[in-house]
C-alpha cells in the first residue's frame, strides 16, 4: 500500500504542473518578440547594439474583450520620453598638471667691479625697478669724461675737413673756369700771333729782296718761340685743373675719415655711459630673492650671478599629453583649470605645445595661468585642466544608450504625443559623431514626436506604450495592425468559465479532487492524500525512495 499511495503522489504533481504550463501559454501571441521582463528601476544602459538593456515592465490587460472570441486588449511597454533636441556634441578631458613659477631670474652683473652698496636681504620680495646693488663708480665716471672729450675732438676735426672741402671744391671751379693766369695765358697769345704776322711780313720782303735769308730766319725763330710760350701756359693751365681735381678727392677723404672718427668716438662715449649705469643694478622683475651670493666689498665679474630673484607673479601649470589629447590642445585656447588651493575654476592659455615627444612618450604642454587669479595659487598645487572640445554644431542629441546600431541601419523609437494612442514609431538615423554618453544624428522628425530613452530595448515599431504611471485603457480594442493580439487556443470555449477559469480542452480532465479554485500563489494546490494510520511509515518510506 505505501508504495502505491508513493507512486499516486508522483501522478497527482506531474498532471497539476502540466495543467500549470498550459493554462500559463494559453493565448500568448505567436508573432510577439520575446524581451526579458525587468523592473523600471534597472539601471539604464545603452541600445541594442550600443551595450546594455533597458528593462521595463509589459502590462497586459488578462481580460477578454467585450465581444469574447478569446481576443483580448493589446499588451503595453512603460517607457520614459525626452524631447530631441539640437546643440553642440562636446567632449570634455580632464588632464592633470603641476603649477611652478614661470621663471626664476639670475642677476648677472654686465661689469667688472666692487660692490659698495646691496640694497636687499635674502627672502625679501622686490618689486621691478628697485635698486638692488651699487658698484664702485668712480673709473667709470672718468672713462666717461675722457670719451666725452675724445668725442668733442672728433667732432672738430670733422668741421675742419669739412672747411677744406669746400676749398677745394672752389679752387677746381676756379680752374675749369680759366681765371687762374687768365691775363698770361692772353698776352702769350698776342706775342705768338705778332711772330706770326712778322714772319708773313718778313717772307714777303726777303722774296722782293729787301731783307737777307737770316733776317727771314730770325723772325721764324721769333715765332716758334712765341708759340712755345704759347702751348707751355696752356698746358700749365691744364694741370692747375687736375691739380684742384686731385685736392677736392683728399679733401672728401678727409671728411669721411674724420666722420668715422665721430662715429666711434660716440660708440665709446656710449661704452662708457653704459658701463657707468650699470654701475647700479636694478631688479629685473618682482620676485622673491631666493639665492644671494655677494656682500658689500666683494669684488665681482660679468661672470658670477649676484642672486636669483624667483618670479612669484607669473605662474604657469606644465603637464603631458598624448598624441590624441595633444589634437585639442592648438595653442592660444583658453581653458579652465582648478587647483588644490583654488576650488573655483579659473582661466588658463595653451603657450606652449613639444612637437616632439619627450623621453617617456608624451608631449609637453605649458599653460600661463591669467594674473587676476595667479595671487589664489601656490607653486606647486595639483592642478586639473578641463578641456572640451565641440565636435559636432547644432545636430540632433541624443542618449547613446537611445540608439540602435545595425549593420543595414541604425535608428530609435519615437512617440508621436499628438495621437491619441501613444505608438512606438522606429526612425532610421544618420550617426554624425558616438559618444559614450550622447550621439549626434541627423533625422527626420514630424512635430510632437519624442525619445524613447527608458524601456526602448523592449520595444518595436508599432507597439503601443504607457508613460510611467499611466494605466492601460479599459475595454481597448486591439491595435488594428494586429500586433499584440492574443488568440484563443484552439478547444477552449469562450462561454465556459463564467467564473473566469478556462474549460480544458478535449481530451483531457482534471485529476481527481483536485478543485481549479483551490490556488496559492498562483499556483493549484495538489489534492490531499487519504489519511492512513501508516502514516508514519509512509513518509519513512517516502524518505527512503527519495534518497535513493
Amino acid at each position: 500500500m505505501k508504495w502505491k499511495r508513493v507512486i499516486i503522489t508522483i501522478i497527482a504533481l506531474t498532471l497539476v504542473v502540466g495543467c500549470s504550463n498550459e493554462d500559463s501559454t494559453e493565448g500568448q501571441p505567436t508573432d510577439m518578440p520575446k524581451a526579458d521582463v525587468m523592473t523600471s528601476g534597472a539601471p539604464r544602459g545603452a541600445g541594442q547594439g550600443a551595450g546594455g538593456m533597458v528593462g521595463m515592465s509589459m502590462v497586459g490587460s488578462g481580460q477578454r474583450s467585450p465581444g469574447g472570441m478569446g481576443q483580448r486588449t493589446p499588451q503595453f511597454v512603460t517607457v520614459e520620453l525626452e524631447n530631441i533636441e539640437k546643440g553642440n556634441l562636446e567632449v570634455t578631458q580632464r588632464l592633470l598638471g603641476t603649477v611652478i613659477q614661470s621663471s626664476e631670474v639670475e642677476v648677472i652683473p654686465d661689469i667688472n667691479g666692487e660692490i659698495i652698496n646691496l640694497l636687499v636681504n635674502k627672502g625679501e620680495v622686490v618689486e621691478k625697478g628697485q635698486i638692488i646693488v651699487e658698484f664702485d663708480s668712480s673709473s667709470f665716471e672718468d672713462s666717461l669724461l675722457q670719451e666725452q672729450n675724445n668725442l668733442a675732438s672728433a667732432n672738430q676735426q670733422l668741421e675742419n675737413a669739412l672747411i677744406s672741402y669746400e676749398q677745394a671744391e672752389q679752387k677746381l671751379e676756379d680752374a675749369k673756369s680759366g681765371t687762374i693766369n687768365e691775363l698770361d695765358s692772353s698776352n702769350l697769345n698776342s706775342t705768338w700771333e705778332d711772330a706770326q704776322e712778322n714772319v708773313a711780313s718778313m717772307q714777303r720782303l726777303y722774296e722782293e729782296g729787301a731783307v737777307s735769308l737770316q733776317d727771314l730766319e730770325n723772325a721764324k725763330d721769333q715765332e716758334a718761340q712765341a708759340k712755345l710760350a704759347y702751348d707751355k701756359d696752356s698746358l700749365n693751365n691744364e694741370n692747375d685743373v687736375e691739380s684742384a681735381e686731385i685736392s677736392l678727392q683728399q679733401a672728401h677723404n678727409s671728411v669721411d675719415s674724420a666722420k668715422i672718427s665721430v662715429s666711434q668716438a660716440q660708440l665709446k662715449l656710449d661704452q662708457a655711459s653704459e658701463n657707468f649705469n650699470d654701475t647700479v643694478i636694478y631688479a629685473p622683475s618682482t620676485g622673491e630673492i631666493t639665492v644671494l651670493n655677494v656682500n658689500i666689498g666683494d669684488q665681482v665679474s660679468t661672470q658670477a650671478s649676484l642672486m636669483t630673484i624667483t618670479d612669484v607673479a607669473d605662474m604657469m601649470i606644465i603637464t603631458k599629453v598624448t598624441a590624441e589629447q595633444k589634437a585639442l590642445l592648438p595653442v592660444g585656447k583658453e581653458v579652465e583649470v582648478t587647483t588644490t588651493s583654488q576650488d573655483e575654476p579659473v582661466k588658463a592659455t595653451i603657450t606652449y605645445i613639444s612637437s616632439v615627444r619627450s623621453s617617456d612618450g608624451f608631449f609637453d604642454v605649458e599653460l600661463h595661468l591669467d594674473e587676476e587669479t595667479e595671487n589664489n595659487i601656490q607653486n606647486g598645487d595639483i592642478a586639473q585642466i578641463i578641456l572640451s572640445t565641440i565636435l559636432v554644431e547644432n545636430e540632433y542629441l541624443v542618449p547613446t544608450n537611445a540608439v540602435f546600431l545595425k549593420e543595414d541601419s541604425n535608428y530609435i523609437f519615437v512617440v508621436d504625443m499628438n495621437s491619441d494612442m501613444k505608438i512606438a514609431m522606429k526612425r532610421e538615423v544618420e550617426i554624425l559623431n558616438l559618444q559614450s554618453d550622447y550621439t549626434a544624428i541627423q533625422v527626420e522628425l514630424a512635430a510632437g514626436e519624442q525619445l524613447i530613452v527608458d524601456g526602448q530595448t523592449l520595444v518595436f515599431d508599432g507597439i503601443p506604450v504607457l508613460l510611467p504611471g499611466e494605466e492601460p485603457p479599459q475595454g481597448m480594442s486591439p491595435n488594428p495592425d494586429g500586433i499584440g493580439e492574443l488568440t484563443r487556443p484552439e478547444g477552449m470555449n469562450p462561454n465556459a468559465g463564467g467564473d473566469g477559469q478556462r474549460t480544458p480542452p478535449e481530451g483531457r480532465t482534471r485529476p481527481e479532487g483536485m478543485d481549479p479554485k483551490d490556488m496559492k500563489n498562483g499556483q493549484r494546490i495538489p489534492p490531499e492524500l487519504p489519511e492512513s494510520s501508516d502514516n508514519a511509515d509512509s513518509e519513512n518510506e517516502s524518505s527512503d525512495v527519495g534518497g535513493n
